[in-house]
């Protein structure tokens, strides 16, 4: 697995950005970077999928998936920012969990993992609703990668 440089996610800013150390980029010989690509950036949204916020009328997703010679159907990243204006739900909790395993598919598919599995929930405190995303890779060495992030969600919570 080459040595990429290394993202982490910034729940404060609800984004990834470089790790900068001593003024240099670290690097990530693992996949953190890779699942942080994988699930925080946009694919594109399906003809069949369901576009919350008006806003949204353009369904995402990186253009190099237009002209991906190599995979028929290979596409980059996740459905995750369908749900941003979703009701706090259990339903929208199994999506963001279909859409995490979705994103990161490729991982078993190219053998780089033998599993993934993946838990959502909802966190409440008093002012907003975040959800959490726990992620457990093993990998074919056997090692076990455990990774967790928050997302704000954008909504009233749903009484």
């Amino acid at each position: 697995m080459p040595d990429d440089f290394k993202m982490i996610w910034d729940t404060d800013l609800m984004s990834g950005d470089f790790e900068i150390v001593d003024g240099d980029l670290t690097h990530d010989g693992g996949l953190e970077t890779a699942v942080l690509m994988s699930l925080f950036t946009d694919r594109r949204a399906r003809d069949d999928d369901e576009l919350l916020d008006e806003d949204l009328r353009d369904k995402q997703g990186w253009w190099g998936d237009l002209v991906s010679p190599e995979v028929e159907g290979d596409e980059i990243g996740s459905r995750l920012y369908l749900l941003s204006r979703a009701k706090t739900t259990e339903q929208a909790l199994i999506k963001a969990k279909e859409y995490c395993i979705e994103a990161l598919q490729w991982m078993i598919e190219d053998k780089v993992a033998s599993s993934i599995n993946v838990t959502t929930e909802r966190i409440d405190n008093k002012s907003d609703s975040w959800m959490g995303i726990e992620i457990e890779i093993l990998k074919l060495n056997s090692e076990t990668l455990h990774l967790r992030y928050e997302i704000q969600w954008d909504v009233q919570k749903d009484s």
